[in-house]
Parts: structure tokens; C-alpha cells; sequence
């Protein structure tokens, strides 16, 4: 006997189109039973419109504060109206990720028999390239795009930390889940397809650490060095050297070297470092 998923669905946009959006989401939305679009984009560059959707005639709630509430905040509100519509599990999209067979996806995960299973996930796989980043293992950490949280489940794990704000919210979410005693899945034959950074104006040199903004580099170290305290026995060496080597000291000489925004792109660093190691992450 297959799992009987009613399943709600999050895509949190953030300055994006109504027709690009819909581009992703028809993909699946055919196999979801809630779509909820929450919106990041503050009120004065708000693009998404509620009438646009309506002509769509999709089962599509669009929610937003008119402010950008950063990621673990739009996921908990998605969890309290996927509860309030009945679904026992959610699916966490991104706005630009692509998926090639959404139904197979599914199906799979229905017709898997392993108990303890608190987050199913696709096999990760750079959109430009094809390049794949995340393969079949046992309890790795899974990005949120793509992933299918059990509900049930989550109530005893307990909500995203909204104080991670953007990056690091997925990875802190999967150890806590292992830690708990249960399970992230990652199937090695469904594929996501992924955009990874900011591709405008980027030499091969700024692919490698993704020419992300000050705002989002400045997370990125923040969130790592806070993981690296919280987690210090769950995490491995891999992780710390990639704390210490590619988000603080390759994404600095890069940005040097080819970026543009240095000056404040290099205070993101510092001040991710200092917020990083003096501030409470919970």
C-alpha cells in the first residue's frame, strides 16, 4: 500500500514575473492539490498580480506582507496554510527551479515503503550545465527546492528558524531532522534542475562562488559560522572547510579579482564573520 499524500505546494518569488513563474509551476502544479505563491518582493517592485492567476484558473493562493520576509518565514506560514487545507505533506519550491517529470516524482515517493522519512528530495542538477550536486546518500543535507516535507512529522521536529533568514535555513533544517531520529531521502533518478547565483556579467572565475550580492554574501558567511556553533559534532570537516575556503577566502579573492560591488561585497564578508561568530543564532 502507496502513501496517500494530499499535497500543498510553496514557491517563494522574489521580483520575478507572473508569465515566468508560470513557466515553472505549470510543470507541477497539475500534481499538487494547494499552490501557495508567497511573495518576497517589497511593495513598491511588487510584480506578481493576483488577476493574472485568477485568468489561469489554478488552484493558486498568493500571500505576501509587501515586505521581504526572508525564507524560513514564508515556509512556516506555507506549513500553517497547507495545515489549514488539509495536506499531509508540502512541497518547497523555488521560483526558477525546473522539473522535467514532476509526476514520476511523486509517484515514487507514494510508492516508498521506508518509514521514519521526513523529507524526500530530488537529485539536484545545475540547469546550465547539467552538472548534478546532490546524489543518493543517506541523511545528506537537502537544498529547499524540491524537497517534500511530511507534516505530521514536522510537528515534532519543529518549524524552520526564521532567524537564518536565507541561506543555511534547508541545511539547519535536515541536521535538526536527522537528530530527531528521522530520515532525508534523496533519489538519484528524479532531477531538479537549479540556477545557482546571479549569472549577469559573470567570468568563469565568479561562476565558482555564484557572484552573489552583499546582502546574500553577507548571510551566506553569517548563517555558515552560526551552523558551525550550533552543530559543531553533526557537521564534518567538509562543511567547515568550505565555511572557511569557499564562502569567506576563494569568495573574497574572486571578488577582488573579477566582481563588481567590491567595496561593499567585502564588508558583507566582514561583517558576516563578526555578526557570525558574536550573535545567537536561536
Amino acid at each position: 500500500m502507496g502513501k496517500n499524500l494530499k499535497l500543498g505546494a510553496v514557491v517563494i518569488s522574489y521580483d520575478y514575473s507572473d508569465e515566468q513563474l508560470f513557466e515553472n509551476v505549470k510543470r507541477y502544479i497539475d500534481d499538487v492539490d494547494l499552490m501557495i505563491i508567497w511573495d518576497n518582493t517589497p511593495q513598491e517592485r511588487k510584480k506578481l498580480r493576483n488577476e493574472f492567476w485568477i485568468n489561469q484558473k489554478t488552484k493558486t493562493l498568493i500571500q505576501t506582507t509587501g515586505k521581504n520576509e526572508g525564507i524560513g518565514y514564508a515556509l512556516n506560514r506555507a506549513v500553517e496554510c497547507a495545515k489549514q487545507y488539509e495536506c499531509t505533506h508540502l512541497l518547497t519550491m523555488d521560483q526558477d527551479s525546473i522539473w522535467r517529470d514532476f509526476s514520476g516524482y511523486r509517484r515514487t515517493i507514494e510508492n516508498d515503503q521506508d518509514k521514519d522519512i521526513a523529507i524526500y528530495a530530488p537529485t539536484i542538477a545545475d540547469a546550465e550545465s547539467d552538472f548534478v550536486f546532490w546524489c543518493n546518500k543517506p541523511d545528506l543535507y537537502a537544498i529547499t527546492s524540491g524537497c517534500i516535507f511530511d507534516l505530521e512529522m514536522m510537528q515534532k521536529i519543529g518549524l524552520f528558524n526564521e532567524k537564518f533568514f536565507i541561506d543555511e535555513v534547508d541545511n539547519e533544517y535536515c541536521i535538526r531532522t536527522v537528530k530527531k531520529g528521522y530520515h532525508v531521502k534523496i533519489y538519484e533518478d528524479c532531477y531538479l534542475y537549479q540556477h545557482f547565483g546571479s549569472k549577469e556579467g559573470q567570468s568563469f572565475w565568479a561562476r565558482q562562488t555564484g557572484n552573489y550580492s552583499a546582502f546574500r554574501t553577507y548571510h551566506q558567511v553569517r548563517n555558515r559560522l552560526w551552523m558551525w556553533r550550533m552543530y559543531p559534532h553533526q557537521l564534518n570537516y567538509r562543511y567547515h572547510l568550505r565555511t572557511l575556503l569557499l564562502t569567506i577566502l576563494k569568495r573574497s579573492i574572486v571578488i577582488i579579482a573579477y566582481e563588481k560591488d567590491k567595496k561593499n561585497k567585502l564588508k558583507a564578508i566582514w561583517r558576516g564573520i563578526a555578526d557570525g561568530v558574536t550573535q545567537k543564532p536561536i
